[in-house]
C-alpha cells in the first residue's frame, strides 16, 4: 500500500478542495515532477457548440445517447422516424431544449459521466452529420493527431480520466475543467509528437484487418429470426410493422390488466392479438405466465451490507446479446436499493426494453443489480430458460415491447404485460435444437469478438512500444 501525503496548502490551492486519494495519486503526486510537466488542457481545445435547429427536421436525424455507444468506439445510431412514440416524445424534448451537440470532423467526444465505461467516439467520415447528447465532451486537438489522442485516451490518459472524476457513489463525472489535472511529461509529449506519424500508419493497418473481421459478425437477432423460421416457430422474417387504421371499443380494453387505450398499446392487444409473432407456427400458442413468473427476491437498502455481492449494472450487460460483460465488481456498500437475484431463473430489464438487457442468473455468484431489473423463475418442466432468454432477444419483442411501455421520461414496460405476451411453445427437445444453433452461431461471434479484441490491443501494445522503448 503506498502513503500519500497531503499538505492543507496542496489542498486549498484547487477550488474543489478534493481531499480523495485517487485524485491525489494521480494528480499532486506527479504535480510535484515540477517544471517538466505540461497540463493537457493547454495541448487540446474544447469545442461547445449550439446547432441551429431553426431548420432541423427532427424527424429525420440521427441521434446518439451515451448508452448507444460500445467500449469500442462503434456508434449504434437512434432514427427518431423508427422509435415508438413515447421515446420520440423523449427525444425530440431533449433536441428542442438544446441538449445535442453537431461534433466536428476529427473531434474526439467523451463521456462525462462514468468516464471507466470508456464511451469514447472519433468523429469521422463514416459518422458525420449525426448529432450526440450533450452528455458526451467535445475535444478537438491541434498538436496532438486526433487518432493517436483517441487511443492515449483509452490507454494511457483513462487511468487519469477515472482517477480525476468527480466522485459520486454511483455517477463519478467529468467537466472540461478537469482536465486540468491531465499532466503530460515533457518527454513523453516530445515522444508522441515525433513517432505520431509513424504509430498512426501503424494503427491504420490494425484498424483495417478489425474492418474486415467485423463483417464476419453476424447479429444475434438476425441469428434468432433465421432459427425460429428454420423450426417452424414463426413463419416469415422479421419486418417492422405499420399499423393500419382500427378500431378498439370497451369491451377490448376491459380485457387487460391496465385500462389503457394508447394507440399502440391497443395495437399489440386488438390487432396482434397479445402475439409476438404473427402469422403461421407449428407450435401451441402459450402465454408467458404460463412458463414463468416474477421470483419474489430480496430488496437490498442503501449503506452497508450484510456480505459480498457482484453488483450488476446496466452498463454490465451487453445490449441485444444477453452477454454479462463484467463480473468483477465486488460490493459491500451501495449507493441506492438493488435487487438480490437469489435462484432466479431469468433476468430481463423492465426499463427500455428495446434495448435488449436479458441475461441468464449465475445463482452461485450472489449477483445484485439494479431495480429496473426483473428476476423471473422458469418453470423447467415446460420450458428451457435459454429459450424464454432468445425470444426476448428476437426482433420482434425489442419492437413490440415498445407498444407496451408506459412513462416518458423512464419508459417501461410492467411485467403483467410482459407476462401476458403468447408465444409458440416448441416440444422441449426442439427447444434445446433452438438453442444449439443460435449458440454455435454465438460462439463464431465470440471468436470473431476476441480476434477484434487481440487486434486492439495491438494497438495498445503499439502506442506502449513507442512511448516507452524509444
Amino acid at each position: 500500500m503506498e502513503v500519500l501525503e497531503i499538505k492543507l496548502n496542496e489542498i486549498s490551492e484547487e477550488h474543489t478542495l478534493r481531499c480523495d486519494v485517487k485524485f491525489h495519486l494521480s494528480y499532486t503526486k506527479l504535480k510535484r515532477g515540477g517544471e517538466s510537466l505540461i497540463q493537457l488542457c493547454n495541448l487540446i481545445k474544447f469545442r461547445k457548440n449550439k446547432p441551429d435547429l431553426s431548420s432541423l427536421d427532427i424527424i429525420h436525424i440521427k441521434y446518439v445517447e451515451i448508452s448507444n455507444v460500445q467500449s469500442d468506439g462503434e456508434v449504434n445510431l437512434i432514427s427518431l422516424d423508427k422509435v415508438d412514440y413515447p421515446e420520440f416524445e423523449r427525444l425530440s424534448k431533449k433536441i428542442n431544449k438544446g441538449d445535442i451537440i453537431k461534433p466536428e470532423k476529427k473531434s474526439i467526444l467523451i463521456n462525462s459521466v462514468r468516464p471507466y465505461l470508456k464511451k469514447f467516439v472519433l468523429i469521422d467520415d463514416e459518422i458525420e452529420d449525426i448529432y450526440f447528447t450533450k452528455a458526451f465532451i467535445e475535444i478537438c486537438s491541434y498538436i496532438i493527431n486526433p487518432k493517436l489522442l483517441y487511443y492515449l485516451f483509452k490507454t494511457l490518459f483513462l487511468n487519469k480520466l477515472v482517477a480525476i472524476s468527480r466522485q459520486g457513489m454511483s455517477y463519478p463525472t467529468l467537466n472540461e475543467k478537469d482536465f486540468r489535472y491531465i499532466l503530460i511529461e515533457r518527454n513523453l509529449l516530445e515522444k508522441i509528437l515525433k513517432f505520431q506519424d509513424k504509430i498512426i500508419k501503424e494503427i491504420e493497418k490494425i484498424e483495417a484487418k478489425i474492418k474486415t473481421e467485423k463483417q464476419k459478425i453476424i447479429p444475434l437477432q438476425d441469428v434468432i429470426d433465421n432459427v425460429l423460421i428454420e423450426y417452424g416457430v414463426k413463419s416469415d422474417k422479421f419486418k417492422k410493422g405499420e399499423l393500419e387504421v382500427f378500431t378498439s371499443n370497451t369491451l377490448s380494453i376491459s380485457k387487460q390488466n391496465f385500462l389503457r387505450c394508447g394507440v399502440q398499446y391497443r395495437a399489440f392487444w386488438d390487432v396482434y392479438d397479445g402475439l409476438l409473432f404473427y402469422g403461421k407456427t407449428r407450435y401451441p400458442i402459450v402465454k408467458m405466465d404460463a412458463l414463468m413468473r416474477l421470483h419474489k427476491t430480496k430488496t437490498l437498502k442503501k449503506g452497508t451490507l450484510d456480505k459480498e455481492y457482484i453488483l450488476i449494472e446496466l452498463e454490465d450487460i451487453e445490449q441485444r446479446t444477453g452477454k454479462i460483460l463484467n463480473m468483477d465488481r465486488v460490493v459491500t456498500e451501495i449507493g441506492s436499493d438493488k435487487i438480490y437475484f437469489g435462484d432466479a431463473d431469468l433476468i430481463t430489464t423492465k426499463l427500455r426494453p428495446y434495448l435488449g438487457y436479458t441475461i441468464l442468473n449465475v445463482p452461485e455468484f450472489e449477483l445484485i443489480g439494479t431495480t429496473e431489473l426483473l428476476p423471473f423463475k422458469v418453470d423447467k418442466d415446460k420450458v428451457y430458460p435459454e429459450y424464454l432468454k432468445y425470444i426476448l432477444l428476437s426482433n420482434e419483442y425489442l419492437e413490440k415491447s415498445q407498444f407496451l411501455m408506459y412513462g416518458k421520461e423512464h419508459p417501461r414496460i410492467h411485467p403483467l404485460d410482459l407476462l401476458n405476451i403468447k408465444i409458440p411453445l416448441p416440444p422441449k427437445d426442439i427447444q434445446w435444437k433452438i438453442i444449439s444453433e443460435i449458440q454455435e452461431q454465438e460462439k463464431i461471434n465470440d471468436k470473431v469478438k476476441q480476434e477484434l479484441n487481440d487486434y486492439r490491443k495491438q494497438i495498445n501494445n503499439l502506442i506502449f512500444r513507442y512511448l516507452t522503448n524509444h
